[in-house]
């Protein structure tokens, strides 16, 4: 019987992380003085897809029923950041990485569908003396609201095991969705949490599952890893290219020209009679997807503070008073986007698309002054 505990991992939280994977994230950066702000900084920028109405920052926020992504979906918002597609793991963490991305923090996604394999590995990790972020069901955690009573895939840093305890050492501190324990707990509410399928609905997707299959993270390439100025203005330099539609991300177009889009949609709905699907598309997912926006502008301003003046020609505090300004306005919007869904008053979209417009006339000065930084060769 064994007992080993991973000493000193930060209990990381940020009111601005874009979600519980970030949060886990963020521990293990820190474990591993790693500036978060830095590296989970992701690119400003808006996404509308008109087929679906369904909004997003650097992907679509939607529904999925899997927990494994594809390289081309996981790598849409980080520079210092490179996802492999999510892979079954078989025992080789010496699996190579693309030339182009060997400069960069590596964060391998895995899966098994065999218990013993992935606990074993878990214990292997933590022997080795690092954290580990795992994904369980809320429906399954006892510390949570959401316990035997709403399922939820949800992130969480384990830090040691004792055998003969038969417990896990655990913190999940996404205090944003009231997620606030620290200590000792059953391996077996770990284990249900991490084998569970995870049933789902709502009115817009209907039913579905998202099995788990013991989805854990493993960080690697810290050691020949390096954040350079060069890193950071890329940060800033794609960020600018997305807001002006420039590029298109995962075939969508992005930035302003996608905010009017979201705008000419939002004017075009027929909320004569508001169903159960569209009172849930604005009660529960323009509310949500918004209020991630306004914390990624918040991000994009902590971003800001921790680089150097110089990226930005000396505005660096001019533009995260107006970034965070700007966030005031996205949480705004959603708040209108649920009294919309509460009140069924039509004349609350008018108030969000004028909202819309504000926030574009707004970030359109932000993004002038993050142009091409001086004294960085791109």
């Amino acid at each position: 019987m064994g007992r080993q505990i991973v000493k000193d991992v930060p209990r990381y939280y940020e009111t601005y992380v874009n979600d519980c994977f970030a949060t886990a994230y963020g521990a293990l950066l820190q474990h591993l003085d790693l500036n978060p702000q830095l590296i989970l900084a992701d690119y400003m920028s808006f996404m509308f897809d008109e087929e679906s109405g369904f909004i997003g920052i650097n992907f679509l926020y939607r529904y999925s029923a899997s927990v494994e992504f594809s390289e081309e979906e996981l790598n849409s918002s980080l520079a210092a950041v490179y996802f492999p597609a999510t892979s079954l793991y078989e025992g080789n963490e010496s699996e190579e990485v693309p030339v182009q991305h060997a400069d960069k923090l590596i964060f391998r996604m895995y899966v098994h569908d065999d218990p013993r394999t992935a606990e074993r590995r878990l214990r292997e990790i933590i022997d080795e003396g690092r954290p580990v972020a795992v994904f369980v069901d809320l429906y399954h955690m006892h510390y949570h609201q959401a316990y035997q009573h709403e399922h939820g895939l949800h992130a969480v840093v384990i830090t040691g095991y004792d055998e003969e305890a038969e417990q896990y050492y655990m913190f999940d501190k996404y205090l944003m969705t009231n997620c606030d324990f620290d200590g000792a707990i059953s391996m077996n509410e770990v284990r249900n949490g991490r084998v569970s399928d995870c049933p789902m609905s709502n009115p817009i997707v209907g039913d579905y599952h998202r099995s788990i299959r013991h989805l854990w993270v493993e960080i690697q390439g810290e050691r020949t890893f390096s954040i350079t100025d060069e890193l950071l203005a890329s940060v800033l330099m794609e960020s600018r290219r997305r807001m002006l539609g420039e590029v298109k991300v995962h075939g969508q177009t992005c930035g302003f020209p996608a905010m009017h889009a979201f705008r000419k949609y939002l004017l075009q709905l027929d909320l004569s009679n508001m169903d159960e699907r569209t009172t849930y598309l604005f009660r529960s997912y323009y509310c949500q997807a918004l209020k991630q926006i306004a914390r990624q502008r918040r991000r994009f301003a902590a971003f800001i503070s921790e680089i150097p003046d110089s990226l930005v020609n000396g505005m660096a505090k001019s533009v995260c008073e107006e970034l965070n300004e700007v966030s005031k306005n996205w949480d705004i919007t959603a708040n209108l986007a649920l009294k919309l869904a509460a009140s069924k008053r039509l004349s609350l979209i008018a108030d969000m698309v004028k909202r819309l417009e504000l926030l574009e006339e707004m970030e359109r000065g932000i993004v002038d002054k993050i142009g091409k930084p001086a004294g960085v060769i791109m």
